[in-house]
């Protein structure tokens, strides 16, 4: 029945009124079939909202309810006579229905009670009717049939989903004993006794599974195939004759169905790559136990004489000593015993990139310390260091290193940067000479950082970190940095957001013990600071004009006791309150709008003259306090330095972020705008008033005068105009498909006329005023221009890089992470519709319930284990399993093949790098094999530039020659705008043209900053039917595509893949005609 109705809505026709007496059951020799009838009470049309009422009594009269007893199967808000949607009334009538079906009663009495039914729920809970009623059966039903409409599901995809997860659960087997390994998941028995606890995942030679024999947990690695177990019998023979504490031991070592298997210890709940995407690089103390562990077990692989090969943050788990203290252990040795002359195994870019210049080439232990220096500096920045330009080969430069040092905690900034300067040089023989030495200097970066005074083994007490009696005039105020804390205590309370002791007093207590990438010993030290500090510290509050704070420190919510709390009559100073918004009365505005004089006038039952008398003798008692002349000169400051003029929402955000407050929600913007409407009222009394306020159209500004400084000549009001212009130009750009690029909005933006007196606004002070003045666009994170309210799918899409790393995503941290790049998008569905979107933005995360202490989320479908892939890893290999036996390279010019395939099948935009030698040739092939034509978008951009050039009646020998000038010249510039003017026409070439296409020469457009049109285009895919590009461009396996050191868009791993030569060979086409030959014969 739903697939019946799905097909039906699909056509935008709906039923509206299905109930048993609507719905045939027919035999067909033994199977049964249902029809669907009774479709005169449907509807038809795009439209999927109703604005036609229809009760109870209307139905019946029309016809739409065939029989007063199908009364029960309809949408509560049909029966009331609400408006409705057709496709939620389906679906709740679906809801009904399976109720009936499985209990084999109807959803209720009469109507009556169908009402109270799905009110009380909320939803008809199929539990009170049938015995024994799977989870999922009754979350269906309570979800159908759910009072509120927009709480159903959201179609009947998404119902047939749910129904799916029914089926499952009804129909899934008990656990199988004895399953194959490969096939084997949670609570299945292996040969040889093991139980499954978890899938850990899958690498090429090896599946990973958590197991438990006898009592006893561990990770069963087992080869895939009896090709590949010798590779793993290698791996048990390396592991089986290490002994350290950082290193996963061997348990032992077996046999299950034929392959090879070893059984060892579990290096922990997660990696050490898994903590860093989720929690960042790590704290000064953690970064120095970690760093000391992982150079501790290179001394000892280089004195027992073992490679390791693939050093890395994947293959470091994470696990504890028996006193809870978190530690590495290394794993995966499944490249120890690789030959030396082979220099491509191991994980670009921890891989030594220049072992190519040794002499003789051959991989060497010079490279084992730089894949450990590179994990070093990662968990030390957060990132990985680059080599000349971003993204350049570090080949194709001849500079060192570029550190980011300032990334470096100061305590330790310059001496941790002379020990990566050595660790990752070029040249190998300019770096440490062994392990020892390396570790030497790792352990010499934090000698000069004083060891804390808690012992590590008293988990419970704390001595006394400083002594509190002896700091002079401690407040909150006073800097944590004055109370003579260690570097690692510093940089732990600096991690948690406290700099001021009042800072470290007001944090939540549970983030005095729940601290990400923060050592477990350096949290305690602070939790005992916090509780020294506030013994010392009285906690009562203190009158705004008794505070030990400075008047520059006071705090929003002690500036409104101040302004409020001034000695004037009750009645004026009710009067004074109304004004400022903190009456109730005249608070009923929007937070960002201040109450006029006459509102507050009133509001009081006075004349507007009689509240002019009362404000300005409030301002008067203001005016002689040094907190109102410091807050006027604050606000006099940030409007100098934002150029001129500021939002209301601007201003009240710098003064929130300066200056704090208690309150939350809409209280909290409310005093703030009490504060800056004093401080307007008390700049206007001045002889030169600096600012002065502007009611606009849309939002408040507040403008300089010329008395602020000789750059704002200009009038107010032709600035306020200004701003009020470039807020229009940004709803405008912000209306675009696809999104307009950065550059096109700061030439857009650029275009609007300024003050004729007023030196021009910055570029980026020009885009954060548009978007500030705009109330219907927004700025992302990545300072794009979107709409507010853009859909989620297209949020979900372009933002799905912040859904990568966390092993579990729940819907409200999926949410969160988009809502972070575009707070002002469309709110994202919940599940399941929220599943949906997922897959048509062709996002590879999948719903897993709970699992131990795992707690449902999304994840990938496949997560890795730490095994290693022997690729570069910023691109996801292909893990399809091809038929026959295809050789390696064979297989991976297959998955190529079927790589561009799916592309062109499924219209998606794909980038193909291919080695710079055989770019023309595999462009042939291209398009030889694929029938697709091609376009070279450098020749398509000099055409137009060439036209617009003869239009303007430039000399195109002049654009030649601005093309050579520097890019800070203003040749140069007058070239980007003639490239400016050229571009959409090369933009709408490329998206209109109806035939799929292969993009090449697009060296242009890294050139003149335009690479942003492959997103477009990517974009114009998710949201059209428009044909395939693929764009062709020169590259490797191992690094993402780049142009001229502009890196590529690839948003997902599916967005790039790189060519084998083996394709342009037909190694896979003519392997798979001598197996055909061979079959022939031995037919």
């Amino acid at each position: 029945m739903a697939e019946a109705l799905q097909y039906a809505h699909q056509h935008s026709v709906h039923h509206r009124a299905i109930s048993p007496w609507t719905i045939d059951v027919v035999r067909d020799g033994s199977a049964l079939s249902v029809l669907l009838r009774d479709w005169q009470s449907g509807s038809s049309g795009a439209e999927t909202r109703s604005n036609t009422r229809m009760t109870l009594h209307a139905g019946f009269q029309v016809g739409l309810i065939a029989d007063e007893r199908a009364a029960v199967y309809a949408a509560p808000e049909v029966l009331s006579g609400q408006d409705y949607d057709p496709v939620s009334i389906d679906i709740f009538s679906l809801g009904a229905l399976t109720y009936a079906i499985f209990t084999g009663k109807h959803p209720a009495v009469d109507p009556d009670e169908l009402v109270a039914k799905s009110r009380s729920g909320p939803g008809l809970r199929i539990s009170e009717a049938m015995d024994g009623a799977p989870d999922s059966l009754q979350e269906l039903v309570q979800f159908a049939t759910d009072i509120n409409p927009p709480d159903r599901p959201a179609s009947v995809h998404d119902f047939l989903s749910l129904l799916e997860q029914v089926e499952e659960e009804l129909t899934a087997p008990e656990p199988v004993f004895g399953v194959h390994p490969l096939d084997a998941k949670k609570g299945d028995q292996l040969t040889g006794g093991f139980t499954v606890t978890q899938r850990l995942g899958s690498g090429s030679p090896c599946v990973a599974l958590a197991v438990e024999r006898d009592g006893q947990a561990g990770v069963l690695k087992i080869a895939k195939e009896v090709s590949l177990s010798d590779r793993v019998r290698a791996e048990a023979a390396v592991l089986k004759d290490l002994r350290h504490p950082n290193i996963v031991k061997c348990l032992g070592e077996c046999e299950i169905d034929g392959l090879a298997a070893i059984f060892m210890e579990r290096a922990g709940d997660k990696t050490l790559d898994q903590r860093l995407r989720t929690e960042g690089r790590l704290s000064l103390d953690l970064l120095e136990r970690f760093g000391d562990e992982l150079l501790n077990v290179l001394v000892y692989l280089e004195r027992e004489g073992v490679n390791h090969r693939d050093i890395k943050p994947v293959n470091i788990g994470i696990g504890e000593t028996r006193k809870r203290a978190l530690t590495l252990k290394l794993f995966d040795f499944s490249l120890s015993r690789t030959p030396a002359d082979n220099i491509r195994a191991g994980t670009p870019p921890y891989l030594d990139p220049f072992l190519i210049l040794r002499r003789p080439t051959r991989w060497d232990l010079y490279a084992e310390r730089f894949a450990a220096a590179m994990t070093l500096y990662e968990l030390a920045t957060g990132i990985l260091p680059t080599w000349g330009d971003n993204g350049m080969d570090p080949l194709g430069t001849e500079e060192e290193a570029r550190l980011d040092t300032e990334l470096f905690d100061p305590s330790v900034r310059e001496v941790l940067t002379r020990f990566f300067a050595t660790a990752l040089h070029r040249d190998a023989r300019k770096r440490f000479d062994n392990a020892d030495e390396m570790h030497l200097a790792w352990r010499a970066v934090f000698q000069q950082i004083d060891r804390p005074t808690t012992d590590d083994t008293d988990r419970d007490t704390a001595t006394p970190l400083v002594d509190l009696s002896a700091i002079e005039d401690l407040g909150r105020s006073t800097r944590l940095s004055a109370l003579g804390l260690t570097a690692r205590e510093l940089n732990a309370a600096d991690r948690i957001g406290a700099t001021t002791v009042g800072e470290l007093l007001d944090l939540p207590g549970i983030r005095m013990y729940r601290n990400r990438g923060i050592g477990q010993r350096v949290i305690r030290q602070l939790r005992s600071l916090r509780e020294q500090l506030a013994e010392r510290l009285s906690a009562q509050p203190l009158l705004a004009d008794e505070s030990d704070e400075p008047p520059e420190q006071l705090s929003i919510d002690r500036l409104v006791s101040a302004l409020a709390g001034i000695k004037l009559e009750e009645v004026d100073l009710a009067l004074v309150r109304s004004w400022l918004g903190l009456d109730d009365r005249t608070a009923a505005h929007a937070p960002r709008d201040l109450p006029t004089l006459r509102e507050a006038a009133e509001v009081a039952a006075c004349t507007k003259p009689q509240a002019q008398a009362v404000i300005e003798k409030a301002v008067d008692k203001w005016m002689k306090n040094r907190w109102m002349t410091i807050l006027r000169n604050e606000v006099a400051d940030f409007i100098q330095r934002k150029e001129g003029i500021v939002t209301m929402g601007e201003l009240a955000a710098r003064l929130l972020g300066v200056r704090g407050s208690s309150a939350d929600g809409p209280i909290r913007q409310h005093r703030v705008c009490a504060v800056i409407q004093a401080a307007l009222e008390a700049e206007y009394t001045r002889e030169s008033v600096r600012f002065i306020l502007y009611r606009g159209s849309h939002t408040a500004l507040v403008i300089a005068t010329e008395q602020l400084g000789a750059a704002f000549a200009a009038t107010p009001t032709d600035r306020a105009k200004y701003a009020e212009a470039l807020s229009h130009a940004a709803s405008q750009l912000a209306k675009e498909e696809p999104l307009p690029s950065p550059g096109r909005v700061e030439e857009s933006l650029m275009v609007v006329p300024p003050p004729e007196l007023d030196q021009p606004l910055s570029a980026d002070r020009r885009l954060r005023l548009a978007v500030a003045a705009a109330t219907d666009v927004a700025l992302s994170s990545r300072l794009e221009l979107y709409p507010v309210g853009l859909a989620a799918d297209r949020a979900l899409r372009m933002g799905s890089n912040a859904l990568l790393g966390p092993k579990r995503l729940t819907v409200q941290q999926l949410h969160s992470r988009i809502q972070s790049r575009f707070p002002h998008a469309e709110s994202l569905p919940d599940r399941p519709a929220l599943d949906e979107l997922l897959r048509k933005a062709e996002i590879p995360l999948e719903w897993y319930a709970a699992v131990g202490m795992l707690p449902a989320g999304y994840a990938p479908p496949s997560r890795g284990t730490g095994l290693t892939r022997h690729t570069s890893t910023l691109r996801r290999v292909t893990t399809a399993t091809l038929t026959g036996e295809l050789g390696p390279e064979a297989q991976s010019a297959q998955r190529f093949e079927d790589n561009l395939r799916r592309a062109v099948r499924d219209r998606r935009v794909l980038i193909v790098t291919c080695a710079l030698p055989r770019v023309e040739f595999a462009a042939r092939e291209l398009i030889r094999r694929l029938g697709i034509q091609t376009v070279s978008v450098d020749r398509l951009l000099i055409d137009a530039m060439r036209e617009q050039a003869t239009q303007a009646g430039a000399d195109w020998r002049i654009v030649l020659q601005a093309d050579r000038t520097a890019r800070d010249s203003s040749d140069w510039r007058r070239l980007n705008a003639l490239v400016q003017r050229a571009f959409p026409k090369v933009r709408q070439h490329l998206l209109e043209e109806r035939q799929p296409l292969l993009i090449q020469h697009i060296g242009l457009l890294a050139r003149y900053g335009q690479a942003g049109v492959i997103q477009s285009l990517r974009d114009a895919a998710t949201s059209s039917d428009k044909p395939a590009r693929l764009i062709l461009v020169p590259g490797d396996e191992y690094r993402a595509p780049t142009l001229d050191g502009v890196v590529l868009p690839v948003i997902t791993p599916a967005d790039w893949a790189h060519m084998p030569r083996a394709w342009l060979e037909n190694r896979h086409r003519a392997q798979n005609d001598r197996r055909k030959v061979s079959g022939n014969r031995r037919d």
